[in-house]
């Protein structure tokens, strides 16, 4: 791991990175199809109950396809959709 400008680690060159589930929750072994996900999948990911029903409702709705639609559902932060991305393999 190589040392950024303020001295953060940061992933080596070609390194995959890492998804890093919220605290308590155990993270998925694969990657989740976002459209085949439920709500306690999303969950599993570290949504609140009112994010993975925006999410599940968007999905629904076929105005969420891919993990990159995310970030058309409120209330989901920058930070968050990224970890999302690699957990749903987007």
């Amino acid at each position: 791991m190589a040392l950024g400008e303020f001295g953060e680690g940061l992933p080596d060159e070609g390194s995959q990175p890492r998804f890093t589930p919220a605290p308590g929750l155990a993270g998925p072994v694969e990657p989740i199809e976002l459209r085949y996900a439920s709500f306690d999948d999303l969950r599993s990911l570290g949504l609140s109950v009112t994010q993975a029903t925006r999410v599940l409702e968007r999905v629904a709705a076929g105005e969420v396809t891919s993990p990159d639609d995310l970030a058309c559902v409120p209330g989901i932060p920058r930070r968050q959709l990224v970890e999302l991305k690699l957990a749903l393999g987007g």
